[in-house]
């Protein structure tokens, strides 16, 4: 007996697995975007460290200075006059980040730092808006994002320690890490 057609159980079959295909390349890619995400973060919690982390040891001022989307960098320099520091992973070379080229999409969606896009860190830790200024008034925050993920890094404006939130899909639900991570 010759067969011309496909049994009805074997189309189900495979619409279940094209389903099932389908669903785990969903998951990969959403996967990919958080892990994308919060690597970004957990690099610019690390050089926000090294920035307050050389102020303490070397009691001099350091700034770090963010530009949002398009540009998606930040620069972390000497405060005294402004030269940019040499990047501690890449010795030779200036610590100066593109999140978007690093991490291949993820932007800086916002900064919030007292009204600007810097940040400076005195001798004793502490984060200000200015060198020689004002301490922070309020929490600074930089919002990364990628796809409809964002994440939240955030420096304490009494403290100057700096810490992670939650990976926040665009259905406002978090996920990823908890948000005591990255303090120094």
């Amino acid at each position: 007996m010759k067969r011309a057609a496909f049994t009805l159980i074997e189309l189900i079959m495979v619409v279940v697995l094209i389903g099932i295909l389908s669903g785990v390349a969903m998951i990969s890619l959403r996967s990919q975007e958080t892990v994308a995400l919060s690597a970004a973060a957990q690099k610019v919690v690390v050089d926000l460290n090294y920035a307050r982390g050389s102020a303490l040891s070397t009691a001099f001022w350091y700034g770090v200075s963010f530009e949002a989307d398009p540009a998606n960098t930040y620069t972390v320099y000497l405060a005294s006059n402004e030269v940019v520091v040499a990047d501690p992973s890449n010795l030779g070379k200036p610590l100066e980040v593109n999140l978007a080229a690093l991490f291949n999409g993820v932007s800086i969606q916002s900064v919030t730092l007292a009204g600007s896009n810097r940040v400076f860190f005195c001798p004793l830790g502490e984060a200000y808006e200015a060198k020689d200024g004002n301490q922070l008034a309020n929490d600074g925050e930089i919002v990364l994002a990628y796809g409809n993920q964002t994440k939240s890094v955030f420096i304490d404006h009494n403290s100057g320690m700096i810490s992670l939130q939650p990976v926040v899909a665009g259905t406002g639900e978090g996920e990823g890490e908890g948000a005591g991570e990255g303090g120094g």
